[in-house]
């Protein structure tokens, strides 16, 4: 298996972007790589609100940039041909590994003793990123959400995770599981040393005018699946949809990840303040950059009050999230609305 030695692990940094595991698997690594900044300080402006089979979600858009990142080298391989043409699961992800890729791939996390679903009624399939080994301790290091549902690193036994593998319980997936990600494949890449990419002041603009007009962008979609996103809602409009979500009457409990996601989206915005302010493409950056650490605390406190809301179920608390809704979109559209006209474009 592998190249014969003991131990490998690839370096990892704690992802920015990270309550999706497709976003914190691909920065984990992506990352390491300081030549990355210029494209991460370029990317994960957008947010898009869909529906899935429990109830609406939020994420960035593109809801993937794997397949587009210009600063690694990107496979997909499937859990079928793996099956057939490897020894068992560890030959593969030993393999992978000591040709330095990096693997995100659908594991029970029944089998997963450090997951918030070990030995629970459901087994739940969910990605996982394999970045290391160590043949001596039979161990694998792995990132998914196990500290407090963040995402995080672990170490899983060799034995657990060929379990997690192989379980032979249903792997009910949905269109996006499969179609975008991974959910039949094993998810791999490497970061290249020397890669083309400049940042581009004018894409980031647009970006933002994306954003801030929340422009219907299911048309950019694969082909084909235009139509499944069509019905979505983009942008600053998605935090109007949080509102008349917030003020259903059945609301048992509000996903997480409707904060989650722009939250992340704030804090990458502050280090883009700086980088701009930096790279000399906004005089004003730090005043912007004031602005959105008022937007950041918002979403702390909208995190604050939605963990209290699924304890308690006191509807007095969804009002005072709406208002903290209100209060962030008027805010941000303040911010982007200057940001935008006063970005230099050379």
């Amino acid at each position: 298996m592998g190249s014969g030695q003991e131990s490998k692990v690839l370096p990892v940094v704690q992802p920015i972007v990270a309550s999706n595991t497709e976003h914190g698997y691909l920065l984990s690594g992506v990352l390491t790589n300081p030549k990355a900044k210029d494209w991460l300080m370029g990317n994960y402006v957008n947010q898009i609100m869909y529906t899935l089979r429990y109830g609406p979600d939020m994420n960035f858009y593109p809801l993937v940039n794997h397949t587009q990142c210009p600063c690694i080298d990107y496979l997909r391989i499937s859990r079928d041909l793996i099956m057939k043409k490897w020894e068992d699961v560890f030959a593969f992800i030993l393999d992978m590994i000591d040709h330095d890729y990096y693997i995100m791939l659908y594991l029970d996390t029944y089998y997963i003793p450090c997951s918030d679903w070990y030995q629970n009624d459901w087994h739940f399939w969910h990605p996982t990123l394999l970045y290391g080994y160590d043949r001596t301790r039979k161990v694998c290091s792995v990132g998914d959400f196990y500290i407090h549902r963040r995402f995080g690193f672990k170490e899983l036994s060799f034995d657990d995770l060929r379990k997690a593998f192989y379980s032979d319980a249903k792997r009910d997936m949905l269109f996006l599981n499969q179609r975008y990600f991974g959910s039949e494949d094993a998810v791999l890449y490497r970061n290249r040393t020397d890669f083309a990419y400049r940042f581009e002041p004018e894409a980031l603009k647009i970006q933002c005018e994306n954003y801030l007009n929340s422009t219907n962008l299911s048309h950019l979609c694969n082909l084909g699946d235009g139509y499944y996103f069509a019905e979505a809602v983009y942008g600053i409009e998605t935090l109007h949809k949080l509102e008349e979500i917030i003020a259903g009457e059945n609301l048992k409990k509000v996903n997480f990840k409707f904060f989650t996601v722009p939250a992340e989206r704030t804090q990458l915005m502050l280090e883009r303040m700086d980088y701009l302010g930096e790279k000399g493409y906004l005089e004003t950056a730090g005043g912007i950059k004031d602005g959105f650490a008022e937007i950041d605390k918002m979403y702390k406190i909208l995190l604050s009050l939605t963990l209290k809301y699924n304890m308690t179920k006191d509807r007095k608390i969804l009002q005072k999230i709406k208002e903290n809704i209100q209060n962030v979109y008027e805010k941000e559209e303040a911010l982007f609305e200057y940001m935008i006209s006063h970005i230099k474009l050379v």
